[in-house]
């Protein structure tokens, strides 16, 4: 399927990448959260997290929420748990430059957990946790930090 996404609407792909259902929005029903990855010209690897429900027996969008691209706020994983919507994004390693400006690499060592809830409207973040990516992470970027034996 190509779409037209981002500033410059260069053409793209979708690959369906994860759906799951649970219990959103409190009304009984399990909703449906679909992960897509955006295939671009270029490199980036962005995704597209979009929750839907059945309204008159008909699919209707929630949300839809695009993350960044690998390193820099990449998807690690997303997945409901009691009732809220977790997604977990990468974040770059920062390291300070020669004037002692934080740049960031193109590499992760940690992720943030975000709680999302939703409040009849909209999906809210509740909380966000910072958390260290673990060994056995096989995507490129992230750094896997070896303990001595």
């Amino acid at each position: 399927m190509n779409i037209r996404c981002g500033k410059d609407q260069d053409p793209a792909e979708l690959s369906l990448t994860d759906m799951q259902y649970g219990e959103l929005t409190a009304d009984g029903s399990e909703e449906a959260v679909i992960t897509l990855r955006i295939i671009m010209a270029g490199t980036a690897r962005p995704h597209l997290i979009l929750v839907y429900t059945l309204s008159d027996g008909q699919p209707k969008r929630l949300w839809i929420y695009e993350t960044g691209d690998r390193a820099r706020e990449g998807l690690h994983t997303v997945s409901v748990e009691s009732g809220q919507l977790v997604i977990e994004l990468y974040k770059p390693v920062a390291v300070p430059d020669d004037s002692r400006q934080m740049v960031e690499l193109a590499s992760s060592d940690r992720y943030t957990r975000n709680y999302y809830a939703w409040n009849g409207r909209e999906f809210f973040k509740t909380k966000t946790e910072e958390r260290p990516t673990d060994l056995s992470d096989t995507n490129p970027w992230v750094v896997r930090k070896q303990t001595a034996p």
